[in-house]
């Protein structure tokens, strides 16, 4: 029943290409020709509408860009207006899914995308003009009808190619230590310091040579500089310090310029300058550790997840945003007949398969979900500004994610696992713990119904005794 749901949208896409080619034979039969004459003419218009846009610009500065694009558009024109006639439903369907993961693969922003395609539209609609007056109604509901469907396909796969990155950013960010994390910040501290050292060697120097400031390396090409610009945002990501000190170091280059510009006799101001910037780039590395070893706190050890000691800061947060009429969503799992796990292989294995679970949660969930060990085998999952569809949409996979993937045991065998949600939306409570209790209440009619299932909380869950 799970893996007919999550089939449902590709059998709507399916559907409406179906109704698109077999409404409008006639009108293919008119436009298709008329789009092979005037393909060039399309592509020449498409890129001259993007060339208005400075974001767009920007990316086709380069001459390969220039050529590929050309050649890419012409392409997607050539098989995206053949018909059935020419592909199966599968064959365009799986086109226009690749034509998203493609542009989220080589970083093409995705407004951008979308951008290109209402370009695209816009030139095609202006070819229309061309056909007999009594196509030219249809033929424009056609071609809507048609990128529409291609937007649709093409951004649900470049949106999950997305998310899947961010994920591996989480992930990546969980392996980490968080001691090793504070150690990481320390090496920085200490390398940068020495890098100022440096620099003021230097400036001496300059001095007694009468050469001032040039011969002062920017901060920018040194190893602190290399690991803010390339390491550090996936090791704390959307950080507010980490932005700070970044931009500290980017005044601290300026100084460094501006130092290597003027006279060394006039340079007193700005080397005071360049050192309150190190003074303060030196205190939020300090920030940064310690930071580090607060979320330490924050998280369980067994899987790295939020614990219940972060949980009232991010659901607060989330209860003053809903207030403002931004609704969210709680979800709570817990894994079914868990207790048999642990009696049976024992509680190694039992926190094995917690692990794991807590590994499944952080991969499957959007990348603006916060994800807690809520406590035994119970999590909880935060949805910001999610509808109640989504929520249940979001728990319903994760069920089914769950269901169809065995853990393995170090002896090859696998024990099968399922899990029991409840859901229940914030309703505009000055209390997160409201909600949360009405998605214990779910969770528990989940269990009462035989386990393995998603219940929605209603208006009704006041009373009903806890989950166990």
């Amino acid at each position: 029943m799970a893996e007919k749901s999550f089939q449902s949208l590709i059998d709507c896409h399916r559907r409406e290409l179906l109704q698109l080619w077999q409404r409008n034979v006639d009108v293919f039969a008119v436009l298709e020709p008329l789009l092979k004459r005037h393909g060039e003419a399309i592509v020449d218009g498409f890129y001259r509408r993007l060339q208005k846009h400075p974001q767009a610009a920007a990316f086709l500065a380069e001459e390969m860009i220039d050529r590929r694009l050309r050649q890419g558009v012409a392409a997607w024109l050539s098989f995206t207006f053949h018909g059935a006639h020419a592909q199966t439903v599968e064959e365009f369907l799986e086109y226009q899914a690749r034509l998203g993961q493609m542009h989220a693969d080589i970083d093409v922003p995705l407004n951008l995308f979308l951008l290109g395609l209402r370009a695209l539209k816009a030139e095609l609609i202006d070819k229309v003009e061309l056909l007999e007056p009594r196509y030219h109604k249809r033929a424009i509901l056609y071609i809507d009808g048609l990128l529409d469907l291609v937007l649709a396909i093409a951004a649900e796969s470049y949106s999950e190619e997305h998310g899947e990155m961010i994920s591996e950013l989480q992930r990546l960010r969980m392996s980490i230590p968080p001691e090793n994390l504070q150690l990481v910040c320390e090496q920085m501290r200490n390398r940068l310091l020495r890098w100022y050292a440096e620099q003021l060697a230097a400036l001496h120097q300059g001095m007694l040579r009468n050469e001032g400031g040039h011969g002062l390396a920017p901060l920018r090409e040194s190893e602190v500089g290399l690991w803010l610009e390339h390491k550090a945002p996936l090791l704390f990501p959307e950080n507010d310090t980490l932005e700070k000190l970044r931009q500290a170091c980017r005044e601290i280059d300026r100084q460094i310029d501006r130092i290597g510009r003027i006279r060394f006799r006039d340079a007193g101001r700005t080397v005071a300058r360049l050192e309150e910037e190190m003074k303060k780039a030196d205190w939020l590395l300090v920030e940064l550790g310690r930071e580090v070893a607060e979320m330490e706190g924050r998280t369980d050890p067994l899987t790295q997840l939020f614990n219940r000691r972060h949980l009232n800061t991010v659901m607060n947060f989330g209860n003053r945003r809903a207030r403002g009429g931004r609704q969210y969503a709680v979800i709570l799992l817990d894994i079914d007949h868990f207790k048999q796990i642990n009696d049976t292989y024992g509680h190694d294995v039992g926190d094995q398969v917690l692990k794991w679970f807590a590994d499944l949660l952080g991969e499957k969930v959007r990348s603006s979900d916060f994800v807690f060990r809520y406590g035994g085998e119970e999590f909880l999952i935060l949805l910001p500004a999610v509808q109640a569809s989504t929520a249940f949409s979001v728990a319903e996979k994760l069920r089914w994610e769950l269901e169809k993937t065995p853990f393995r045991l170090p002896d090859g065998s696998h024990i099968s696992l399922t899990v029991s949600c409840g859901i229940a939306m914030s309703g505009g409570e000055w209390h997160y713990e409201r909600v949360i209790k009405r998605a214990d209440q779910a969770l528990y009619r989940a269990k009462h119904l035989g386990r393995n299932r998603c219940v929605m909380a209603d208006a009704g869950d006041r009373n009903t005794p806890r989950s166990s």
